[in-house]
């Protein structure tokens, strides 16, 4: 776990200040197992966007190579773009991509981002095999499909829906100043956005009733705390096909927007047959739930 003083030094080396006080720094330790987290949260908040003159509706817009295939990439999203960009973006997690997704899977890339994993996957699994990667943020679902045509990706297609528990129209919140497009989260019609967020109308669908190519052989899954709700959307998949399933678990936003824990949702994969192993530098290591309580960890469930 980060110290007191790591927490005190990311404050005033990223935000130029103090913590509130003992309980935020508590928070923060809690949350954040590492600097390299720590720091991306701090970029990502809006004291930081604020302060460092983010600008709405500005976008930079570069193609970054991935071996001899091309991603678009908005360099303006110091979180994701910037380290896609320099190579630091989930590099345990894409290792383990490479070295785990076979030829001819199926596969699903539910909140795809930029389609980093889109792209990865897209190249193991070949002709014979099938990425559906689902995107509901408008404006990087274009880029993905600017990727998946510049690489002529006949495998790959990009759905607009959420992946969520029924279908339903829901908002999807975002924040339309900041440095972390990755950020935008499904709220209720009825809920009223955060300050300094706006919210679009989107369709959350269950991903099992989809008429998908079967079986899935892997499941890549971030989607800020709907992944409690998207579960329960593809029992039927976990249950019939056993895919390898790695997802981010965010235990504060699986509280928020699926109304379950990081620990309740290790508990409901293992009651479908999973264990599950946590990404630490290096490789994989055996975790238990309650050791993700109020953390943000990726992490691989395993059928047994």
């Amino acid at each position: 776990m980060l110290s007191k003083e790591d927490v005190e030094w990311a404050y005033r080396v990223v935000l130029n200040r103090e913590p509130e006080d003992d309980a935020c720094i508590q928070e923060k330790r809690s949350a954040c197992p590492n600097m390299k987290i720590l720091r991306d949260t701090l970029l990502a908040s809006d004291e930081y966007v604020r302060d460092s003159g983010g600008t709405p509706g500005k976008s930079n817009i570069v193609i970054k190579p991935i071996g001899n295939l091309r991603l678009y990439v908005d360099i303006t999203d110091r979180v994701v773009g910037m380290a896609l960009i320099h190579d630091n973006y989930e590099t345990e997690e894409l290792k383990f991509v490479r070295s785990t997704v076979k030829p001819g899977w199926n596969v699903l890339d539910l909140g795809a981002n930029y389609g980093i994993y889109t792209l990865t996957m897209a190249a193991i699994v070949g002709v014979e095999g099938s990425v559906v990667a689902f995107e509901p943020l408008s404006p990087i679902r274009e880029l993905l499909m600017k990727t998946v045509r510049e690489n002529r990706l006949t495998n790959v297609e990009v759905r607009s829906e959420a992946a969520g528990l029924a279908a339903a129209k829901v908002k999807l919140v975002h924040a339309p100043v900041t440095i972390n497009r990755g950020g935008a989260f499904l709220t209720s019609l009825e809920a009223e956005p955060r300050a300094n967020h706006v919210a679009d109308i989107v369709t959350m669908i269950p991903v099992g009733m989809l008429n998908l190519k079967r079986p899935i052989g892997f499941i890549k899954m971030d989607i800020e705390g709907s992944e409690g709700m998207a579960v329960q959307g593809m029992e039927n998949i976990l249950a019939e096909d056993h895919p390898i399933v790695m997802c981010e678990l965010h235990d504060p936003q699986l509280r928020s927007v699926s109304g379950t824990t990081a620990p309740g949702l290790v508990q409901r994969f293992a009651d479908m047959g999973y264990s599950c192993k946590a990404f630490i530098p290096g490789g994989l290591v055996p975790v238990s739930g309650s050791e993700l309580a109020g953390r943000v960890t990726n992490v691989v469930f395993f059928p047994r």
